[in-house]
């Protein structure tokens, strides 16, 4: 009796067998990692001129640069290339741009 439990119990789709590969793979979804552009030298940092404020049309916002910052920005400095906070409550762009060296 305990035989023919177990044969009813058992799953009626066939055993996977090692080897077997008729199934098809999953495709994996491949993630982009953006990698931060290196810092700017402190020359062309502090030099007062000609940093633009570019307002980038890219989907996900990216880091600020600004030391102690954790927020999330899609500005960032033409010259410098680097993502900053530009709000009415936080203004990285200027206190990074400001500074001696």
């Amino acid at each position: 009796m305990d035989i023919a439990d177990t044969l009813s119990c058992t799953p009626d789709h066939p055993r996977r067998v090692e080897g077997d590969d008729d199934s098809v793979p999953v495709p994996r979804r491949e993630y982009k990692i953006y990698r931060p552009a290196n810092a700017p030298s402190a020359a062309k940092r502090y030099d007062g001129y000609e940093h633009y404020l570019i307002s980038d049309d890219i989907k996900a916002p990216r880091t600020c640069r600004m030391e102690n910052c954790e927020s999330r920005s899609k500005i960032k400095c033409e010259k410098c290339d680097v993502y900053l906070c530009l709000s009415r409550d936080k203004d990285c762009f200027k206190s990074y741009h400001i500074g001696s060296v």
